[in-house]
């Protein structure tokens, strides 16, 4: 009988995590059957393959990979996989009870394998006391995102997609291509969900589908200031390919400006450079040890900008290449879906979910509330999005028109008013939002809030 989904794990030198995952596999009572587990062991040294291969409590095969990296592992096992639904899992996510049942059914809940959605999962750390600096930044990061993945209403971004926990249907990969062998380092993900998008594949997040991060194991700083290299690197592929995009990434707040003297050192000095930086994160540890936060988060983040910079000045290798990168090509943009709300909320996501708008045109009457920015790398936008943005971002402006009479209910009971009011007392009174939301950002923007809260 064929498998219903094909469980995909790339793993590289991590037996013991591996061997949890695998338990809690074995463990889940609510495990589809039939399924079939393919372990890509990319370049592993350990005995990760001896010990997998000695896992007879589960149908289960093991791929020996010379190195291809994180894409190149997915690609080889999505290629393998015999089920029409692709799952695929990180080595260090350790699944909770009813994971892959859960990804089977929003896939069921979607439509048919052939034209159906990409399913997201969540993955916060898993718990663990630790006053290490950046184990608590780290863990901040993944609890605020996978907090707005599930908030109601969240208008889903290419961002969202994370292979360390996602499955899509055999046929919606192979027509996309699977991951592209350029960005196999950082970033495969988010470059697979803005294709997906732009193919009109819908992106859903499955809350069920759950498993717990084990980053504090496999993450050091070492390894994130490497990481920063990578997406240095893929962020230059990410421009080349997605020039549209250019004013969501991290490297285009980075371009350099006037003489950019950063740059062009970074271009013709950069492995002499490289040694300072060196010299620089051997300073962490005492900083962590003498309780210097402020100093701790600063000389990192300034690692973290340089490493970035330096992954892109590698690709790029002199500095007249940054006036080489594409521009935005130039479009007409979509004109915005204009809404009265004081028609009803009801006749107003009715006509989002038909219309499906890239932009909307908010109106209570003949006052204008806002016009959302255009965001090309988020989903069109759906019915369940408006009344969740209202309340965000300009619930306040909302309440004025509609009780201010604008529609001629200067007569509404005052503890009406209030009562709204109340519900929306912490709504954000922005009429406009400042624009895209760049990743980075995002990113660093979360942290800050972690330090607010931490000081």
């Amino acid at each position: 009988m064929d498998p219903v989904l094909s469980l995909i794990i790339p793993t590289h030198n991590r037996r013991a995590l591996l061997m949890r995952l695998l338990d809690a596999l074995a463990a889940d009572p609510g495990r589809p059957d039939p399924i079939e587990i393919l372990i890509l062991a990319d370049n592993c040294h350990d005995d990760t393959v001896a010990a997998a291969q000695a896992r007879v409590d589960l149908p289960l095969r093991v791929i020996e990979l010379p190195g291809l990296g994180p894409a190149g592992a997915r690609n080889r096992g999505a290629a393998e996989a015999r089920a029409p639904l692709l799952v695929f899992l990180d080595d260090d996510v350790i699944p909770e009870p009813g994971f892959l049942a859960a990804h089977l059914a929003a896939h069921q809940d979607t439509g048919t394998m052939a034209d159906g959605a990409m399913v997201v999962g969540s993955y916060p750390s898993a718990p663990h006391a630790s006053p290490d600096y950046f184990q608590l930044l780290l863990r901040a990061w993944w609890r605020e995102h996978f907090l707005e993945l599930a908030r109601p209403g969240h208008r889903m971004r290419y961002t969202d997609v994370l292979t360390g926990n996602l499955s899509v249907p055999a046929a919606v990969w192979d027509r996309l291509g699977g991951l592209d062998a350029a960005f196999q380092q950082a970033h495969e993900d988010y470059e697979l969900g803005l294709r997906a998008l732009t193919a009109g594949v819908p992106l859903v997040h499955a809350r069920g589908a759950r498993g717990l991060h084990y980053e504090y194991l496999t993450k050091t700083p070492a390894a994130a200031l490497r990481r920063a290299r990578d997406e240095g690197r893929a962020g230059v592929a990410f421009w080349r390919k997605h020039p549209q995009m250019q004013a969501d990434l991290r490297l285009y707040a980075m371009r350099p400006r006037g003489l950019a003297l950063r740059h062009r050192a970074l271009c013709a000095a950069g492995p002499v450079l490289d040694a300072g930086a060196g010299i620089l994160a051997r300073l962490l540890p005492g900083f962590q040890r003498r309780g210097l936060r402020g100093a701790y988060i600063s000389v990192f983040g300034l690692l973290n900008r340089y490493w970035y910079l330096r992954g892109a000045s590698e690709v790029l290798e002199r500095f007249s290449a940054w006036s080489d990168l594409p521009a935005e090509p130039q479009r007409a943009p979509p004109l915005p879906l204009k809404l009265d709300l004081a028609q009803g909320l009801g006749v107003c996501e009715a006509r989002i979910e038909v219309e499906r708008p890239l932009q909307l045109a908010l109106h209570h009457g003949d006052r204008q509330l806002t016009t959302t920015d255009l965001d090309p790398g988020a989903e069109p936008w759906r019915g369940h999005h408006l009344r969740p943005f209202l309340l965000r971002h300009c619930g306040a402006a909302w309440i004025e028109a509609r009780f201010a009479g604008a529609t001629g209910t200067e007569d509404v009971d005052a503890r009406e008013r209030e009562a709204a009011t109340e519900g929306l007392a912490r709504a954000a009174p922005h009429l406009n939002q400042s624009g895209a939301p760049w990743v980075w950002h995002e990113q660093y923007a979360q942290w800050a809030r972690l330090l607010a809260r931490l000081r």
